[in-house]
């Protein structure tokens, strides 16, 4: 008796040999098994296509000719969408209440960034919450700002929302509008200190300090943990948290953050980001933060790795002999620095004989 002989059939794109049996049928032609899970089902026309000729969208396969009539890209968010689902003006709804209000934008918002002044640029970051008719704030608020602010969403807030200003030398923030702003969110009813969601975030420029001076800023904050903690008007949470330093592993370990999550970020790609500090709506306090770090960072310029360092750290992040020699810094411009001054006296922290 003759032996069966087996047939041999050729994938239709890897070419390699398939028995018969094995082969895969997709659109009359053969694939072996591997090359036909790269084919999937159209969610509207339903032909078997490659998966390289197709978008996922929501889930679903889509094929080109399909796409191309059924979805269209939201102008806003930049998603690919439904048309169903977005607008004549070219908008999904999200999008569209956004673009309808043009106050409060999306977390994830990020404009063209403008800068004022020079030198030394603090951006600012400053959540509110607990207040009424944020809509209608967001628009005095624009107003006021003259568009060196803008809001964004947070869903760290209850019922709140973010105001981000760009960068501006410190200058700058002492002439811009932020005591009408501050008063206004007041007047709305809306809260930052007496809040347990609100904080205040402080960004400067990333390439305004050079390795050795990052290394001195860290030290600097994380060894005076009890003088920060007044200045803040918070204890260390989640939020911002504060490292132990050890010796011999400086370098390695001053300006790394495992998370963002810390007293001072180091994580973004263009800016140090200082997370510590409480929300507030009284000016007085909110200028003085802003001054605390613009003195502290021109501070950390002018001071060596000796005058920063001590021999040795403290369980307790005590690091007195620095910090006195700050107080000691600013006390020789008192005028320039009469509110930060006056600030760190009323926070019991002002050392300087």
């Amino acid at each position: 008796m003759e032996e069966e002989t087996l047939l041999t059939l050729t994938c239709e794109d890897c070419e390699t040999a398939i028995e018969t049996g094995e082969e895969v049928i997709i659109e009359n032609n053969n694939y072996c098994p591997g090359c036909a899970e790269n084919y999937e089902d159209c969610y509207h026309c339903e032909n078997t296509i490659h998966t390289n000729n197709m978008s996922a969208i929501n889930g679903n396969y889509v094929c080109e000719n399909c796409e191309n009539e059924h979805y269209d890209t939201c102008q806003g968010c930049g998603y690919l969408l439904s048309r169903d689902d977005i607008n004549d003006d070219g908008f999904c709804n999200n999008c569209y209440q956004e673009e309808e209000s043009n106050y409060i934008h999306s977390y994830e918002y990020k404009p063209y960034v403008k800068f004022y002044g020079k030198g030394l640029f603090l951006g600012i970051e400053l959540e509110i919450d607990k207040g009424d008719n944020k809509d209608d704030l967001a628009q005095e608020l624009i107003d006021i700002g003259d568009e060196k602010i803008y809001l964004k969403e947070d869903a760290s807030l209850n019922d709140g929302l973010e105001i981000v200003s760009h960068p501006m030398d410190m200058a700058h923030h002492r002439e811009f509008s932020w005591q009408q702003i501050l008063k206004k969110c007041s007047d709305f009813g809306f809260k930052s200190h007496d809040t347990t969601t609100c904080g205040l975030h402080v960004h400067i420029n990333n390439n305004f300090l050079t390795e050795v001076e990052k290394i001195k800023l860290a030290i600097f904050i994380n060894t005076n943990k009890p003088s920060i903690e007044k200045i803040a008007r918070r204890q260390a949470g989640h939020y911002a948290q504060f490292k132990l330093l050890k010796k011999g592993k400086l370098k390695e370990d001053a300006c790394y953050s495992a998370s963002r999550y810390q007293a001072i970020n180091w994580n973004n790609l263009h800016t140090i980001e200082f997370r510590f500090f409480r929300g507030t709506l009284k000016y007085e306090t909110f200028i003085a933060s802003l001054e605390f770090i613009d003195a502290l960072i021109h501070f950390i310029k002018e001071t060596t790795v000796s005058q920063i360092y001590t021999s040795y750290f403290e369980e307790n992040m005590i690091n007195a002999k620095a910090f006195r020699l700050f107080c000691n810094w600013i006390a020789k411009e008192p005028k320039k620095h009469k509110n930060l001054i006056q600030f760190l006296k009323e926070r019991a922290v002002y050392v300087c004989v």
